[in-house]
């Protein structure tokens, strides 16, 4: 009898982790400062504090859980020196139905002069969803890239999983 409990739990299991199967995640955005506010810190040369907010786009199509990913905003916060910058943030994204979805975000940017000589790489984690969203889980990495009109080009890659009742 308990070696039937133990084989009847162990494929409870696995019928479970098969439905909650991670999927798979790539993303572009394309995104425009709206507002920044620096401070220089005062105690070295080019260390500055900023905090910004940029609307964004999905520029490629995007579906999480049946919910297609139409635009979002990101509001961040960096410490920028003469040859780095480290950001911290939060993205948030609206779907067609108008459910959201909530992700945290930290990358680094390598400086020239407090000027960007590289691109943004980082990690982002979800922080939470509504509607069809709610309780998703997941973490990826990402890119940004500065483009000549002033935009940034985010690559986002990673996985997700939904709870069981928020895929059906």
């Amino acid at each position: 009898m308990k070696r039937r409990v133990w084989l009847f739990g162990w494929i409870a299991l696995f019928t479970t982790v098969g439905v909650n199967a991670q999927n798979k995640l790539s993303v572009t955005l394309t995104c425009k400062g709206e507002t920044v506010h620096a401070l220089d810190v005062g105690d070295r040369p080019e260390h500055l504090f900023a905090v910004w907010k940029e609307a964004c786009t999905y520029v490629q199509p995007a579906r999480i859980g049946g919910e297609k990913l139409i635009d979002g905003y990101s509001v961040g916060f960096s410490e920028d020196t003469a040859t780095d910058s480290t950001t911290s943030g939060h993205h948030v994204a609206t779907t067609e139905s108008g459910a959201k979805l909530f992700l945290a975000f930290h990358g680094t940017t390598p400086l020239k002069h407090l000027k960007r000589a590289g691109p943004t790489n980082g990690s982002w984690f979800y922080s939470g969803g509504t509607g069809k969203l709610e309780g998703i889980r997941g973490k990826g990495t990402y890119r940004v890239t500065r483009n000549h009109d002033g935009t940034f080009t985010v690559v986002i890659e990673g996985s997700y999983e939904l709870p069981v009742s928020k895929t059906k």
